[in-house]
């Protein structure tokens, strides 16, 4: 029978008090149970013990028992000065030295995993644990040191699997947890989180799960009212109740499922709503808006192929709007001869269609005639020049292309008439008067000297011509003046200068 170790000596090598229990063997373990029952016979031996010491000087107790009693016979002489101890005798002490060590160590073990309810999650590894602690403390008793060392090993070892066991453990009881968090069983639920916290205190995760544990029956109660608002249509109500379920638990899936389909709900409404407008925009001729429209539906299904439709159909018909509007302006401003305006109206149509032919070559016409409209203009308003040679003969050219335009409006055969006039009269000669002050000679370049006068009329042809007043005792003073074509009794003053 193996003798258990006695608590009043645990207490001394450890502050944690310990009793060591003898579970009975897991299933399926075939080894003996420990020999707790015999408590009462052990106290008595233990008893019988003591008084043997006194007879048996050469008898050693068990660790826990040398330690409080502290005066055996062998360790009071291997410590005595001046007293020699055999050499076999030194090897034994130092083995059961280590065989202490190894009994702390294991008991500081085996303390921890009480602490962590280990008998309820690793029941055979416990068993085992103390098995080999047994095992060692009868070696030790019989003085088998070497033995009781690996015992004691044996059960470090023990430990040592239990522990990493652990983990393992909390992971299994967090998932059974949550398993019937979700099954709505919430006694299960806090009794696995409550097992997990009982094992680790402060493990967070069953601390959450607990709290959830707690209000699970309610939650499950708000969810299911929801869902009854749900079937009946009324979205409101429902997120209501849902929100409701959410503050109390913030991680139940059914709560969050409800809201989900909640929102799916109120995203088809509102691109049911959007799709509406565009396509009422679309039936006013209202581009714009019915672009809008179709781009909030987009943001609430872009792959949806109604609205990619919608889309595509406003973009085509604005397009072939803005076209027409385009080549309607370009038409009118053909009509008024507003060539410039023409030519962009058609660029603007090209550049929302550039396969249109009757646009391109509409621009190019445009193009033309803008050109030949702002040469005509700067010819009409600078008269003068056509007295010259080069811009005379540029204002006949351009005369003989706008005379090739069939049909020509009356802006173009009110400047080619305006032109030719021009031209005939910057070739017919006028009638000049000159006045001076009768004190110098004059003379007009081209016709030549005309003496002193007050008033003296010659024959010029329009253009700029140049008189030199001759004065006395002074240099010549050169004039230049022009003479405008079809100008009415033209006078020019010669004056010297006082």
């Amino acid at each position: 029978m193996t003798q258990p170790f006695s608590s009043a000596a645990r207490r001394i090598i450890t502050p944690a008090p310990f009793t060591p229990v003898n579970l009975p063997a897991p299933p399926g373990d075939t080894r003996a149970p420990l020999p707790w029952r015999a408590m009462l016979v052990m106290l008595t031996l233990a008893l019988l013990a003591l008084a043997l010491l006194l007879l048996l000087p050469r008898w050693t107790p068990s660790p826990l028992i040398a330690q409080s009693a502290g005066k055996a016979v062998n360790t009071v002489a291997s410590e005595a000065p001046g007293v020699a101890v055999p050499a076999d005798d030194q090897v034994t002490a130092a083995a059961r030295r280590t065989a202490q060590v190894l009994l702390r160590a294991v008991l500081a073990r085996l303390a921890e995993l009480e602490a962590r309810k280990a008998e309820s999650w690793d029941r055979s590894g416990l068993h085992h644990l103390t098995q080999a602690l047994n095992d060692g403390e009868k070696a030790y008793s019989e003085q088998r040191f070497r033995a009781a060392q690996d015992a004691y090993r044996t059960a470090l070892i023990h430990a040592a699997d239990i522990e990493a066991r652990l983990p393992g453990v909390i992971a299994s009881l967090l998932k059974s947890g949550d398993a019937a968090l979700e099954q709505g069983n919430s006694a299960a639920a806090d009794a696995a989180f409550a097992q997990v916290l009982a094992i680790a205190p402060t493990q967070r995760a069953a601390s959450l799960g607990r709290a959830r544990a707690a209000t699970l029956d309610r939650v499950r109660a708000l969810v299911e009212q929801a869902e009854a608002y749900e079937q009946m249509g009324d979205a409101d109500k429902a997120r209501e109740v849902y929100n409701d379920a959410h503050r109390l638990d913030a991680h139940m899936a059914s709560v969050a499922a409800g809201l989900a389909r909640l929102d799916a709900g109120a995203r088809v409404q509102k691109l049911k709503a959007a799709l509406s407008d565009g396509h009422r925009a679309l039936a006013r001729d209202d581009y714009s808006a019915a672009r809008e429209a179709f781009k909030r539906a987009a943001a609430l299904d872009g792959q949806a192929e109604e609205v990619t439709a919608g889309l595509r159909e406003t973009n085509r018909r604005a397009t072939a709007a803005a076209i027409a509007s385009a080549l309607e302006l370009a038409g009118r401003a053909r009509r008024e001869e507003a060539w410039p305006r023409a030519a962009q109206a058609y660029g603007t149509a090209l550049a929302l269609d550039a396969e249109l032919d009757d646009a391109a070559q509409g621009k190019q016409q445009a193009s033309l005639r803008a050109a030949l409209d702002a040469e005509l203009e700067a010819l009409r308003q600078d008269v003068l020049a056509l007295a010259a040679g080069a811009p005379r003969e540029a204002a006949q050219r351009a005369l003989a292309r706008a005379q090739t335009i069939a049909q020509p409006g009356p802006r173009l055969r009110t400047q080619m008439a305006a032109l030719s006039q021009a031209l005939r009269e910057a070739r017919e000669p006028l009638t000049v008067t000159l006045q001076s002050d009768d004190a110098n000679e004059v003379e007009v370049e081209g016709v030549g000297a005309l003496g002193r006068f007050k008033e003296r009329q010659v024959t010029l042809t329009p253009g700029r011509h140049a008189a030199v007043v001759h004065r006395d005792g002074a240099a010549p003073l050169r004039i230049e003046f022009d003479i405008a074509p079809g100008a009415r009794a033209p006078r020019v003053i010669l004056k010297s200068a006082p």
